[in-house]
Parts: C-alpha cells; structure tokens; sequence
C-alpha cells in the first residue's frame, strides 16, 4: 500500500527525480504476492498472516483502500470470515483473537469499535447497504451521552474501554457515515440523525 501511494501522490504532484519505475515493480510485485499468499482457500477469505486461517479485522481496508472491488468474491469471504470469527454482541468486532495471536498483549480485549464502523464501509461497498445501516445505527445508539466513543468497547455491558476518546474511532465513524450517504441511503441516514441517532 505505501508503494501504491507513493506513486499516486508523486503523480499527483509532477515530481520529478522519484524511482517511480521500481515503486511500480514493488508495488506490483507485493500486489502479487499478497493475492497469492495471503488469501486462504480454507477460509475463503484473507487471513491474519500468511499460511494461517485466523482472522483479522485489518482485512477489511482491502475494499476501502481500493486493493479490491468491494464484490469480489474474497472480499466477501473476508467479510463473512471477519464476523463470523470476531464479531460479538451484534454490531461488535474484536480485531483479531489474541488467544491465537502472540502480540505481546496480556488479557482479553474489548472490541475495536474502529473496526466495527470499518465494516459499515466494507458492507456498503459490498452493496450489502440495508446491512450496513443497521450496524452504523446500532453502533451510533451505542455512543456516550456526549456522542464520543473510546477506542474499545465490552460487548456485554457496552462499557467504554482503552483511550477515551479516541480520534481514530470518530474518524472511521465519519467514514462509515460518508460510504452511507454515498451509496444512496442518505433519506434514511437523515432521518435517523433527525431522530437524535
């Protein structure tokens, strides 16, 4: 992705002197690499690390960052994969399992509420809308009386977890809300705002 990107802006701006041609290679050659290794036919989806079947909800930037379609079967797959293994208390996802992951990090987690609006995203460029809608509400319900979230949520009481509040959360939050409004469901993202979320 930082290959990509750094393409996209050296283009942007016109500058020169850049090795814009091995960028390319790289970026193509990762590109590769990742479509090869990092899906799991198993899982039908992408996976943590390459190998493994576990999941992890950093996959579903795949669609937002424009590595996919946001239909593409494996997309799909990941979507499915992501909430069926990470997904609780409705809206809710964990990031990945830390049981199966050795990162260091001591204890249960709450859910990531970053990735929970992430999947709002990744659902509306699924076409999966009506879906999305209903997590972007639920989630949004789920707010503090102030509308602020915290990095993390305990999904059996809803309790705020982790730095509060936290910037990222609030961004992919406006995130969600944008893919909404962008996929024609903006009478019903009104109402909803209308009605005091």
């Amino acid at each position: 992705m930082c290959f990509d990107r750094a393409v996209r802006l050296a283009e942007l701006t016109g500058e020169d002197g850049l090795p814009l041609d091995e960028w390319r290679a790289e970026r193509d050659a990762v590109r590769e690499d990742l479509l090869a290794h990092g899906y799991s036919q198993d899982a039908d989806a992408f996976v943590q690390s390459y190998g493994s079947t576990a999941a992890d909800a950093s996959l579903l930037r795949v669609p937002l960052v424009g590595f996919l379609d946001g239909r593409d079967p494996r997309v799909l797959g990941t979507l499915d994969h992501v909430q069926s293994r990470l997904g609780e208390g409705g809206a809710l996802l964990h990031r990945y399992d830390p049981e199966g992951t050795a990162d260091g990090v001591d204890g249960p987690e709450g859910a990531f509420l970053l990735c929970s609006f992430e999947m709002v995203s990744a659902l509306v460029l699924a076409g999966r809308t009506a879906e999305a809608r209903d997590r972007f509400e639920t989630l949004c319900a789920r707010a503090e009386p102030l509308g602020l979230f915290a990095e993390e949520m305990a999904p059996d009481d809803g309790s705020m977890l982790g730095n509060y509040p936290q910037a990222f959360t609030h961004l992919a939050l406006i995130e969600a809300a944008l893919n909404l409004d962008a996929s024609g469901t903006t009478d019903e993202l009104h109402d909803w705002a209308a009605r005091g979320g």
